[in-house]
């Protein structure tokens, strides 16, 4: 405990905590509350009181940033879609306080692709589905053998550069071919 005071039927007390962090505790004092039962009235940061317990300005602020945010963090326990547009709230707001970028709010963004294109933006948009494919049977289907034998016929013939013949055969595979015809 750090402090205490007594004002009228309120006892306040300045109570330190595990982070070293200062929180005021105010109870009820009246005539018949001296027995056991003490009741708490508030246990946070009493705006009134504060000012005159706390002189620092930048401690006094930074509590009430705490309250806030965790105040915020309460209501918004449990909702996915509320806890999402607060963590994008936190991260637009960090990046305007430590300059990372120019931040835009909805509005504003709204407001600049209207310009740029010289027209409001429909509330509306219609989709459509997109066409149906038919895909089945699409892959190649393998060539019969005499279909392989019309394509090559069908083919120019080379020079080879070994027998001077044109054929479907060049140097490198001259020998095979020829002795392949030899045996047939």
């Amino acid at each position: 405990m750090v402090k205490t005071s007594i004002e009228d039927d309120t006892e306040i007390y300045v109570i330190n905590d595990k982070f070293s962090k200062d929180w005021s505790v105010s109870y009820s004092v009246t005539g018949d509350s001296y027995s056991n039962f003490v009741k708490p009235v508030h246990c946070g940061f009493v705006d009134d009181i504060e000012k005159a317990l706390i002189i620092d300005l930048a401690t006094q602020e930074w509590r009430d940033m705490h309250g806030d945010y965790f105040e915020v963090a309460q209501t918004i326990k449990g909702n996915v879609d509320q806890i999402r547009a607060f963590r994008q709230i936190i991260a637009e707001g960090k990046k305007a306080i430590f300059g990372e970028g120019i931040v835009l709010s909805i509005s504003d963004k709204r407001q600049m692709i209207e310009n740029f294109y010289r027209s409001q933006a429909p509330s509306e948009v219609d989709v459509h589905p997109p066409d149906v494919v038919k895909t089945k049977g699409s892959g190649r289907r393998p060539l019969t053998r005499l279909e392989q034998a019309m394509k090559m016929k069908a083919k120019p013939g080379r020079k080879c550069a070994e027998c001077g013949e044109v054929g479907n055969h060049d140097g490198r595979n001259c020998k095979k071919i020829k002795e392949k015809q030899k045996t047939k």
